[in-house]
């Protein structure tokens, strides 16, 4: 919140301004105040004032002019005199309290010397003592400010000069170091930031002692940003506040604080801060109340004025007249049933942009830097110009993300995914999870196919069938002639294995197992077994792309493995409009594609492998007529003849193959 010599901040337009992004919701003419006398309403947000003076007589006398329209109170003392004295704490919050508003408590850093709060040998006792004393009135604690913000702006140039000793002991900034020493030498840029990604989170935030300590004890945590929202809720701050009012994109902070929240399931705020780096610091009364409604209207759960500084002749601070006037009257109007519902409901995850994976690119104008360690780099521009189209057509409706296997974009119920490379052949950028296209079938030929077989996995090859299939003590490995339906060879799995998914790779075949958690690979020719491997999850289909392997484990996940290693490199949710696909099984890989069955489905998903959308489905219903009356008797099993572009399909324990043509639905 507190940043008056934050150049880069208030002094450099956002990237945005340059493509003139204006948010309609903003635009409210001023309308005739309601009478301030009336009992106070109850509000749905937490709306309020951060006081940043000196004294308890300061804060009494804001509080008694924001109590009948707010019902949040932030005492930001910070390092102020308050903080040294307990009891000039408590009295303001006893205030507030008092006044029906809820409370949070800024006590500075951990390192402050002048804090009484952080001398104390534990916080469970103060924790137990503020919630006895105010209830859940006393909402957390503010700790440290802007921690994004000073990540991208710090001097780390300059930092690495003059602290050789301490950079030694850093092994996370040790390594960004040298790693800037290597590039600097050959001129070129990084192809992932996951060293500066991981020094943030981990080296900046989840070991910083202040926030240890506030963990420890359960109190929630808020802070202020300006940027990296994403990267501040990974670190462990509870609620994150986008600092709005100065000269930025209102529609991006929010996106950007958004849609983190959204995703990694934390709550936000937005807080208005400068505009101007001097008196009168804060904007307009009426651009204020402009900027409150599109935070509520973008489902904002806190909405604070920055209340800094003391101006010389105002008593309450730098608000005015003009702003107070604007808090109550966007207090009035939210908490009137009748004319909250005329406002637009921003909040809806109507669309999301998805950024590269720990890509810490400060957004502010196009030279601003990564992670404060790195300028533009080969992204950056794509990065900016898909991000402005995309604010330019949603507003504050689009949420910005992030790539992140640990919470896929696929969860968060959006009606149109972008990702930052995804373009037409015009450069215009197009939704990752538009409708998919729609597919039948016409049979082409029936094949026999042997109805014991409980087929898991399926491929074609130089003219043979290789099937794999499963059940403890029946699982085999097959070769099979595809004309007669004949098995010339086989293999049997030991009793302890259920056979799964297959695959080839070159002159070996790749056998998964479904719960033993090992997989096989054998000789195509002979089946002489060469070796086993493992995985972590349950084994269903495999597939290979000609470089990696994709498998899947029965969720909506798949995943990217080394044919040599078998290690996982990046895993993909797969989803459709309606949200996650589950239940994927056995895999192919057709013409840069994922055709997946689904169990228990009669259906094929067609899976764009780079964004896990389903791009297309193929509904087989009918194909088996007479139907198995097995309840385990279902599809699964495709096989495709790259030579001849024949797409085979059959299902466990199914009398038949069938050779498909696909015919597009109208």
């Amino acid at each position: 919140m507190r940043s008056p010599n934050r150049i880069i901040k208030y002094g450099v337009p956002c990237l945005l301004i340059l493509i003139i992004v204006i948010s309609v919701s903003a635009m409210f003419a001023l309308i005739p105040i309601p009478d301030g006398n009336q009992a106070k309403a109850t509000a749905n947000v937490n709306v309020g004032v951060a006081f940043c003076g000196n004294t308890t007589q300061e804060a009494k006398v804001l509080i008694d002019r924001v109590k009948g329209y707010t019902n949040l109170f932030v005492l930001d003392s910070g390092a102020n005199p308050i903080s040294r004295n307990q009891t000039a704490i408590e009295e303001i919050c006893d205030c507030a309290v008092a006044q029906d508003l809820n409370i949070i408590v800024n006590l500075g850093h951990i390192h402050s010397q002048v804090s009484w709060f952080w001398q104390l040998s534990s916080l469970d006792g103060i924790m137990q003592r503020w919630t006895e004393r105010w209830g859940d009135r006393f909402l957390g604690i503010y700790y440290n400010d802007e921690p994004g913000g000073i990540q991208l702006d710090g001097n780390w140039t300059d930092w690495f000069a003059t602290h050789q000793p301490q950079l030694q002991q850093n092994p996370s900034l040790y390594a960004i170091y040298n790693k800037m020493q290597e590039f600097k030498a050959n001129g070129s840029t990084p192809q992932d930031y996951d060293l500066e990604a991981q020094f943030f989170i981990h080296d900046v935030l989840q070991e910083d002692p202040g926030l240890i300590r506030l963990k420890d004890a359960e109190i929630t945590t808020f802070t202020s940003d300006y940027c990296l929202y994403w990267f501040d809720y990974l670190g462990g701050y509870d609620v994150m506040f986008a600092e709005i009012g100065w000269n930025c994109s209102i529609a991006q902070q929010i996106g950007l604080v958004k849609g983190a929240a959204r995703l990694q399931n934390k709550d936000w705020g937005a807080i208005i801060t400068w505009k101007y780096g001097a008196a009168p610091y804060l904007d307009t009364g009426e651009q204020m109340y402009n900027q409150m409604l599109t935070a509520y209207q973008a489902g904002a759960k806190y909405i604070i004025i920055f209340n800094y500084p003391i101006i010389a002749g105002n008593k309450y601070g730098a608000l005015t007249d003009e702003h107070f006037i604007a808090i109550e009257r966007f207090w009035n109007d939210i908490t009137n049933q009748e004319k909250a519902k005329t406002f637009a409901d921003l909040s809806k995850p109507e669309a999301a942009l998805v950024l590269p994976k720990n890509y810490g690119w400060g957004m502010r104008h196009p030279d601003d830097t990564i992670w404060g360690f790195w300028g533009p780099d080969s992204k950056t521009l794509q990065v900016g110009t898909v991000m402005g189209k995309l604010l330019a057509q949603y507003g504050e409706r689009l949420d910005i993300v992030y790539e992140d296997p640990a919470y896929p974009v696929s969860t968060g119920g959006y009606r149109n995914i972008y990702y930052w490379n995804a373009s037409n052949a015009n450069g215009q950028t197009e939704p990752a999870n538009s409708e998919p296209l729609q597919y039948t079938y016409n049979v082409v030929n029936t094949y026999s196919h042997d109805s014991n077989a409980f087929t898991q996995g399926l491929v074609f090859d130089n003219g043979f069938l290789y099937e794999s299939t499963g059940l403890n003590g029946n699982s085999t490995l097959r070769r099979v002639a595809l004309a007669t339906g004949n098995v010339v060879q086989v293999y049997a799995l030991p009793d302890q294995y259920f056979g799964e998914g297959i695959t080839i790779v070159g002159d070996k075949i790749i056998q998964l197992t479904w719960q033993s958690h090992i997989g096989f690979v054998y000789d195509k020719y002979s089946f002489a077994l060469l070796q086993n491997f493992s995985y972590a999850t349950e084994g269903w289909g495999i597939t290979y792309d000609g470089a990696q392997l994709i498998m899947s484990d029965g969720s909506s996940t798949l995943y990217f493995l080394t044919p040599n290693t078998f290690q996982i490199t990046r895993q993909i949710q797969v989803h459709d409009v309606d949200g996650p696909v589950v239940n994927l099984n056995e895999l192919e890989y057709i013409n840069g594609k994922v055709y997946a069955n689904v169990w228990m489905e009669d259906k094929i998903a067609v899976i764009n492998p780079q964004t896990g959308q389903v791009e297309a489905w193929i509904n087989l219903s009918g194909i088996l007529n007479p139907q198995n009356p097995d309840p385990n008797s279902v599809l699964n099993g495709i096989a495709y003849d790259a030579n001849t572009d024949r797409l085979f399909v059959t299902g466990k324990m199914w009398p038949q193959l069938f050779e498909i043509k696909l015919v597009p639905v109208d």
